[in-house]
């Protein structure tokens, strides 16, 4: 019964288990002209109003094709997970795209099944996991090799654990044809 009344998307976790990881890069900006994404730092006031803190906070900035996009979302955690996507890291402007947690642990639903469509030249991801009452940015790797089923994308995998290498804590999906 359990299972019919909460069914558990299907995510392939094992192959983003035992990763080598290594911290990435901050850059000041997405100074890139490619489609991807880099790791850049937002102001206190932008991590304040979404409530995240800890050792990892981090924003991801994404430059994305004058085209609509699917963002979608996978998880498989014990903590609860958040995903923050927003079209600027201005603090008191930016519009949230997309703010995802996971209905509970251990659940692979992170967001709208089948994700969402959106269009914006740039998007600014936070991801974390529920610590009382604010989120713990997690550990996160960028993965632009990632190309998804419509044949161009990128994903951003993420763990909560800082000593276990398994990026499958939750994962965030960019992909466009």
């Amino acid at each position: 019964m359990w299972a019919k009344r909460f069914p558990v998307p299907e995510f392939d976790r094992h192959s983003l288990k035992n990763l080598d990881w290594n911290p990435p890069e901050i850059h000041e900006s997405l100074d890139i002209d490619r489609f991807g994404c880099v790791t850049v730092n937002a102001s206190q006031k932008f991590y304040e109003r979404f409530r995240f803190r800890g050792e990892h906070l981090i924003a991801i900035a994404c430059r994305l094709p004058d085209q609509e996009v699917t963002l979608w979302g996978n998880s498989y955690a014990w903590p609860i997970q958040r995903a923050v996507v927003t079209d600027s890291l201005d603090a008191d402007s930016c519009n949230v795209l997309a703010n995802w947690k996971t209905p509970r642990p251990m659940n692979t639903r992170l967001g709208d099944e089948g994700g969402i469509k959106i269009r914006t030249p740039e998007a600014y991801v936070m991801i974390g996991h529920q610590f009382a009452d604010h989120w713990i940015g997690n550990r996160v790797m960028l993965d632009e090799r990632w190309s998804g089923a419509q044949g161009n994308g990128f994903r951003i995998l993420s763990s909560s654990e800082t000593e276990i290498h398994d990026f499958h804590d939750a994962v965030i999906y960019f992909e466009w044809s």
